[in-house]
């Protein structure tokens, strides 16, 4: 197979000295672990990034970005490995980061995290079965959409009516 061949050497996470070459060594495990349909090294990569994120503070202040993008893959993993009560905790996670940005420089971030939220919790509202509860969020979801209008990507926006369409006719 060719993913062998240029597979990533196995390396000892502790040969990561730094902070930042820490979390970059949980990245980059995590996005080939997705890459090569490994879905429980993925969750568990992504889910080391989230935990080292939070377990330092500076982290958290300074890689919102990547906390979002771990939690987001993080959150799939739970999905597709039916972790369904962990999923839901890390949705809450991802909703709390989008109301807790306030400053405008991370804006993107704001919007980018309300928007995987929405539709992250949509589908696992949908996964579950329980679409009486997603339909409860769609009026802060479309308040939210029309609130950030051409901010949201075109790919998170079509995601959104996706999941919203599902919701109704799931």
């Amino acid at each position: 197979i060719l993913w062998k061949k240029y597979a990533i050497p196995a390396t000892n996470e502790k040969n990561a000295m730094t902070s930042y070459s820490r979390l970059m060594y949980y990245n980059i495990y995590s996005v080939y672990s997705f890459a090569i349909t490994d879905t429980n090294n993925s969750y568990l990569f992504s889910k080391k990034s989230v935990q080292y994120i939070e377990d330092v503070p500076a982290l958290y202040e300074e890689e919102k970005e990547r906390y979002l993008i771990a939690l987001n893959n993080l959150i799939s993993a739970c999905l597709n490995l039916n972790r369904i009560e962990e999923a839901a905790l890390y949705i809450q996670k991802l909703r709390q980061l989008s109301e807790k940005i306030q400053k405008p420089d991370v804006d993107n971030i704001k919007v980018r995290a309300f928007a995987r939220s929405s539709i992250l919790e949509l589908y696992y509202y949908s996964k579950t079965g329980n679409f009486s509860n997603g339909i409860k969020l769609l009026k802060d979801i479309t308040r939210g959409i029309e609130e950030y209008k051409q901010k949201i990507n075109a790919v998170n926006r079509m995601e959104l009516y996706y999941n919203i369409g599902y919701t109704f006719f799931g």
